[in-house]
């Protein structure tokens, strides 16, 4: 068969009558390994979510998570497998609600607040009655 027989018939059957095929992802070449002389350049490993590292190069890596409260946490961790590790743990324990923040104080009343600051303000204070005003009027439009 002509070659310019071969370029009006389909691929396969160009194949078939021994036309080598031109088209191609690499056109018939293999690429180059080790093996054969070339180089291969060093693989980057997948990114992990929640995993860093801070000083890139330092192999000192570093989690960031969300807490229960949904409060950005980060953490040292040290070498990737370990941090990869803390990583999972610190998210069941969010998914379980443990590890909560510390509880917090009491919550105070505007009026205990209020007399707080007069008491502070009668000790520390020479002039102390502008702000038994304002905190007067500041408790009155605060109760309604």
């Amino acid at each position: 068969m002509e070659s310019s027989d071969c370029k009006r018939l389909p691929a396969r059957t160009a194949r078939r009558a021994g036309v080598p095929r031109e088209t191609g992802r690499n056109n018939g070449l293999r690429k180059r390994t080790e093996r054969d002389g070339g180089s291969i350049a060093k693989k980057e490993a997948k990114k992990i979510r929640g995993i860093y590292e801070k000083v890139p190069g330092s192999e000192v890596w570093w989690i960031r998570y969300s807490d229960a409260t949904s409060r950005i946490r980060r953490e040292k961790a040290g070498l990737k497998q370990t941090a990869s590790t803390l990583y999972r743990k610190r998210k069941t324990e969010v998914l379980l609600s443990k590890k909560l923040p510390e509880s917090r104080k009491r919550v105070m009343s505007f009026e205990e607040l209020s007399k707080d600051a007069l008491t502070y303000s009668k000790a520390h204070k020479q002039d102390y009655r502008h702000d038994g005003y304002r905190t007067f009027r500041l408790r009155t439009s605060w109760q309604r």
